[in-house]
Parts: C-alpha cells; structure tokens; sequence
C-alpha cells in the first residue's frame, strides 16, 4: 500500500519533511563542491532491508548499497556523527525514492527500530541540505 509523502501509518499522522545524516569524509567532500550525496554504489542491487541489516560492512556496501541513511531523529544521528560534522536534508526536496523504517520486516523493525532509517535511493540533490554543522569531534574515523 502506497501512502502519502508525510504520512505514518503507526500514528496516522504527518510527520516533518526534515532528516539528519552525520557525513562521510567523501560526502563532505562532495558537498564542499556542490555536488550532495551519492549512495556508496548508486547501481548497487541491495534492497532497503539489506542496506539496514548489511550497512555496516563496509566492503559489501561499496558493492551494493545504492541507499543513503537518514534519521528524523537528531539524537540517533549524533550517534553516528564523527569528525566530518552532519546535515540537515528536506526530503521534500528529494526526487528519488525514500523509505521509512516501518516499511521494513517485523524482525528488522526490532533489531532496528530504534534508528528509525529512512533510506534515500542514490541522490540527495545539494538543494535538498538545508543544514550543515562541523563535528565537535576532534578525531577522524576512518569506516
């Protein structure tokens, strides 16, 4: 079933357009130039289910990951914010496809609820960041 941009079925309410990403070194790269961001492998074949269970692996992800993850929630993402800072996305501003955590299996909601993902497919246009903020943290993580 299809619903409305904004709308949560959970709650049966609309929700805030707006979502948080702490930054890859090549994304802030990225955005210094203009260019917003681009999934680790745009023409990659993982679903939105194996982007949230697999993400972490950073070679596979290289592979096949052609989602970008997001959260509505500032906390989550200053949880994975590290020395490249994060943004502010509008997803009304994002033409490509999105999904929302809930969208997922029962057994990926559990293991990963609380993250509350929304995954953008490929591209985040840099018209879509409406918001950057350097990160405080002084050490530079390399994933």
């Amino acid at each position: 079933m299809a619903y409305r941009k904004g709308f949560n079925p959970l709650t049966g309410t609309d929700r805030s357009s707006i979502r948080y990403r702490a930054i890859r070194p090549d994304e802030a790269t990225s955005l210094a130039k203009g260019e917003g961001l681009t999934a680790k492998n745009p023409r990659g074949n993982w679903s939105h289910e194996e982007h949230v269970l697999r993400g972490n692996n950073r070679a596979a992800s290289l592979k096949n990951d052609p989602w970008i993850s997001t959260t509505p929630d500032l906390d989550v993402a200053r949880q994975f914010e590290n020395a490249n800072g994060m943004v502010r996305i509008d997803l009304d501003a994002v033409p490509s496809t999105y999904r929302e955590f809930w969208q997922m299996s029962p057994q990926v909601q559990r293991m990963y609820g609380w993250q509350l993902e929304t995954s953008i497919y490929q591209y985040v246009p840099q018209k879509a960041i409406i918001g950057f903020k350097p990160s405080p943290v002084k050490i530079k993580l390399d994933y």
